[in-house]
């Protein structure tokens, strides 16, 4: 079996909305990412928030009606699979905040991470196992609160995702708290889960959460850690595998000390990893770009010591996929405007891709 066949190469959606086209409609949105994930031979990272262009809000659907049946279908006819979801966060309510220490704010976001989580799962022909990324840093922030702290922050970020599993637990859902760069370095976008063992503290906060959801008070916490474990066995759903833990190669690139794909994937704990690898060029571009967006040029990051450690963990069975993660920002500050143009380069960054999992011994 060939390593492109062992790896699998994944796209987001959210380049594929023509921004500057008022009337570029999500049917259109769609149909443009399946003509090129179906030539391309890459799987789909969906983002509800680039589909609806507003505000959703408690008692309104995610999007509008037939649409979640136009993508299943579409998809289906076009063989492209979704793997999972990203920009959780994105076009929340305006009340709505991860780390928030207000209840109702977390409470909300979570009502609305589950009813994504529930829209993937239905685009998917009801498969599990799709991947939440958690990753809108304006949503999580801890420059937007007053008196929340580091530790206080990871905690509600657990307790956000934790509630959201409990809302949707039939979705199948893995959530993972994606790891940004951090505030202060080069394009850095966070201030909280910045780091690989950030990202394994809201994990673990995640699960002991889900495992206590019935009561946090002392007395009931054995009582409730029973009945999750009653629950788990009849449904089917168990919480430890709900939440895991990614690693983002940009993030990685910018660590102190800068790190690769395989020390930052070597510190997650066995049973917290995720499998799903977002890869970009240390700037945000796709991958094989250097910081002036040129395909290949001086300077670009060799990113075939990454791939080779990819391509290690497929051979030993696990279900690796790698997600060309370009985020907008990169585009906008270089002024690539158009839609042709982005995905020229996000068609680069997959050949660049190909190409070093097909050399790979």
């Amino acid at each position: 079996m060939s390593n492109t066949t062992l790896v699998k190469i994944v796209n987001c959606i959210e380049p594929f909305y023509n921004g500057a086209k008022d009337w570029d409609s999500p049917e259109e949105t769609i149909e443009r990412f399946l003509a090129f994930a179906k030539d391309s031979t890459v799987e789909g990272m969906m983002d509800f928030s680039v589909l609806r262009h507003g505000e959703w809000s408690l008692g309104e659907p995610l999007l509008k009606e037939g649409l979640l049946d136009f993508i299943r279908d579409k998809s289906g006819d076009a063989g492209v699979l979704w793997v999972g979801d990203s920009g959780l966060g994105k076009e929340a309510p305006k009340r709505a905040y991860i780390t928030s220490s207000n209840d109702s704010a977390r409470d909300i976001m979570a009502k609305y991470f589950a009813a994504r989580a529930e829209a993937l799962f239905h685009i998917r022909g009801n498969a599990p196992n799709g991947i939440a990324v958690v990753d809108s840093p304006m949503r999580r922030n801890l420059l937007n609160l007053s008196s929340v702290d580091l530790d206080m922050g990871l905690g509600y970020f657990a307790d956000t995702i934790a509630r959201a599993i409990k809302y949707a637990p039939d979705a199948g859902v893995i959530y993972t708290p994606k790891i940004l760069t951090r505030r202060n370095l080069f394009e850095g976008a966070t201030d909280i889960v910045y780091t690989t063992e950030q990202a394994v503290a809201v994990v673990n906060e995640s699960i002991y959460k889900l495992g206590n959801f019935y009561s946090e008070k002392p007395l009931l916490r054995v009582m409730g850690r029973l009945l999750t474990k009653v629950y788990e066995f009849f449904s089917g759903n168990h919480h430890q595998e709900r939440v895991n833990a990614s690693v983002n190669s940009s993030a990685a690139y910018w660590s102190e000390p800068s790190e690769t794909v395989e020390q930052a994937f070597n510190q997650i704990p066995e049973g917290l990893r995720s499998y799903l690898f977002h890869v970009q060029s240390p700037v945000g571009g796709p991958p094989g770009h250097n910081n002036r967006g040129e395909f290949k040029g001086d300077g670009f990051y060799d990113m075939s010591r990454d791939v080779g450690f990819i391509v290690g963990l497929a051979r030993q069975g696990h279900p690796v996929q790698i997600c060309a993660d370009t985020s907008p920002e990169y585009f906008n500050k270089r002024g690539i405007r158009t839609t042709e143009e982005r995905l020229k380069q996000i068609g680069n960054g997959n050949n660049y891709l190909k190409e070093l999992l097909e050399t790979v011994k």
